[in-house]
């Protein structure tokens, strides 16, 4: 069994190395009918997980140095530059497809970009309605229900609504032991902040399973996690 320790410097190395990240991905399970990038917390990823493939939100930090192409204007963040840059130079093309939100402008401008200059992997948007009234209410499932179809046809397994509750269940479960976490944390700081956001951070990345066993492992033994830069050093 892995130690603590070893678990959040896992952590640490997904969201702060590209090479890393990337050979953890190329050695999902393959059960899995192939990965989809998304960009938000907007995205349902539960609807992804049911079609049979893997949800890995799109972070910072991708292997830019390859690219030649030159950064988007400046008024784009820090973070689409590096999403472009990444994904001029093919550090995406594990992917089957991403999705994008209609949310800031930067991603738009990427989603621009994708569509004229980068185009693989293929990109998908999920629409969102501004307002929270009844039309808008039916407008977002009319685009989940899309959404869901586009996902079906992508893996081609047609899952159940039995199927996507199960997923959700699971899901959930990663939420209840996140919560549980910051519960722990108020009153133990038994992990750093930089540890908190790395091991949260992770739960973005990692296989679901594998994510949710680390976590209850973790809140089963905080007396025994030592801060990362203790381990660093």
């Amino acid at each position: 069994m892995p130690t603590i320790q070893r678990l959040l410097e896992k952590c640490k190395n997904l969201i702060s190395e590209p090479d890393y990240r990337r050979a953890y991905l190329l050695d999902i399970p393959k059960k899995y009918h192939g990965i989809t990038g998304y960009f938000s917390n907007y995205i349902p990823e539960e609807i992804i997980a049911a079609a049979g493939l893997y949800p890995l939100r799109i972070i910072g930090f991708w292997n830019t140095s390859k690219s030649s192409q030159r950064s988007l204007f400046n008024p784009v963040c820090s973070f689409v530059q590096d999403v472009f840059l990444a994904a001029s130079c093919g550090e995406f093309s594990f992917l089957r497809n991403i999705v994008f939100p209609n949310s800031c402008d930067s991603l738009k401008v990427l989603r621009q970009m994708w569509e004229y200059e980068i185009k693989k992997p293929k990109a998908y948007t999920l629409l969102h309605p501004i307002n929270a009234d009844d039309s808008s209410v039916q407008y977002f499932t009319h685009q989940l229900k899309a959404f869901a179809a586009e996902m079906k046809k992508e893996s081609g397994v047609d899952f159940t609504d039995t199927d996507l509750k199960k997923t959700i269940d699971k899901y959930n479960q990663t939420r209840g032991l996140l919560r549980q976490l910051y519960a722990i944390r108020k009153t133990n700081t038994f992990l750093s902040g930089a540890d908190a956001v790395a091991l949260m951070t992770a739960g973005l990345i990692m296989e679901r399973d594998e994510y949710n066993s680390m976590l209850r492992l973790i809140l089963k033994r905080p007396g025994k996690i030592v801060p990362m830069i203790k381990i660093l050093k």
